[in-house]
C-alpha cells in the first residue's frame, strides 16, 4: 500500500540485482529494497533505521567484492547501509573523526561511533562493544 516513487536498479555481481526505493506509506517517506535473482527475490527490507521526517533520494552502488551500498537523504544528511552478498546488514553511523570500523559474522552488525577517539570492531560472533 501507499506511494513507492524514486526507484534505483543496480546488477550485482552474478545474476541478481537489487532494486531500492522510496515509500510513503505510513506518513513518512521510509527507503525500502528487494534483491532479485534469475528465479527467486529475498524479503523486501526496509533500509532506513530512523524514521523521523523523510527519507529520500536512495541510490545503490555496488563494490567489487559483492557487497552492496544503499545510500539516501533524511532531510539534508547522507546515510547509507553496506550489504553483504546474502543481504545482511552493516549499520554505520560515521562521526566527526578518528572513527574505524569493522564488522563481520553476517549477523546485523550495527556500529556507531561518536565525537572521536573511535575504534569498533567485531568478529567471531557474540560481540557486545559497549562504552564511551
Amino acid at each position: 500500500s501507499g506511494t513507492q516513487h524514486q526507484p534505483v536498479v543496480a546488477r550485482l555481481i552474478g545474476n541478481d540485482y537489487v532494486i531500492a526505493w522510496a515509500d510513503q506509506s505510513a506518513g513518512n517517506s521510509n527507503i525500502h529494497a528487494r534483491v532479485y535473482g534469475l528465479n527467486s527475490a529475498h524479503p523486501e527490507m526496509v533500509i532506513n533505521i530512523e524514521t523521523a521526517g523523510d527519507q529520500t533520494t536512495p541510490d545503490v552502488t555496488v563494490l567489487t567484492d559483492g557487497r552492496f551500498v544503499i545510500s539516501w537523504l533524511n532531510g539534508d544528511k547522507v546515510k547509507a547501509r553496506i550489504y553483504d552478498a546474502r543481504t545482511s546488514a552493516i549499520n554505520v553511523t560515521g562521526t566527526l573523526g578518528n572513527d574505524k570500523y569493522v564488522g563481520t559474522g553476517f549477523a546485523g552488525d550495527i556500529l556507531f561511533g561518536d565525537t572521536g577517539d573511535d575504534i569498533l570492531a567485531g568478529g567471531g560472533g557474540g560481540d557486545t562493544i559497549d562504552g564511551g
